[in-house]
């Protein structure tokens, strides 16, 4: 089993340009590219095809977020993948995708009706939460198949139970 490298954040020596920083984090700490070689060793030669995946909607994931959560996920070469927040389902088909055909994925979003009624207080994202496209991006994968939508509050018991079945 590969196991990621714990990197003190405030030890970070990756000095890159703006862009080549995983930039949305909202926390103090920025991860950039050699951040990722030291804390996932190897990683660098996973095999991820950045290639493979057209450019992101406004909202989606962008292109370092892509090689991030396509790299990760190549590299871990995980059982079981839990996605909270699916809006169109672009990071839920790279993973899929990239992992191996045994892993399973279950990606949960609140209903359509409560995504109306249920904006989190100082978002920005209120056209998202507000489209009914969610799972869209990964509709038309062949790794579909790997792939548990459920549309509930990902807080309730309800979801407790359903994660409990989809992790046993």
């Amino acid at each position: 089993m590969k196991t990621p490298h714990i990197l003190d954040p405030t030890k970070s020596n990756s000095v890159r340009a703006p862009d080549e920083k995983f930039e949305r984090h909202p926390g103090p700490f920025r991860i950039g590219l050699m951040d990722l070689y030291t804390i996932f060793p190897g990683i660098e030669d996973s095999g991820f095809d950045l290639s493979k995946y057209p450019d992101a909607v406004y909202g989606e994931t962008n292109t370092t977020e892509t090689y991030l959560i396509g790299s990760v996920t190549r590299w871990l070469e995980p059982r079981a993948v839990v996605e909270i927040g699916t809006f169109r389902g672009r990071s839920t088909r790279i993973m899929a995708e990239e992992s191996p055909e045994y892993t399973r994925v279950l990606t949960v979003d609140l209903s359509d009706k409560e995504r109306q009624t249920r904006i989190p207080p100082n978002t920005s994202d209120i056209p998202f939460l507000r489209s009914g496209v969610v799972g869209e991006a990964y509709s038309d994968s062949e790794a579909r198949r790997k792939i548990t939508q459920v549309r509930m509050d990902a807080t309730s018991a309800e979801f407790a139970k359903e994660l409990e079945r989809f992790l046993s």
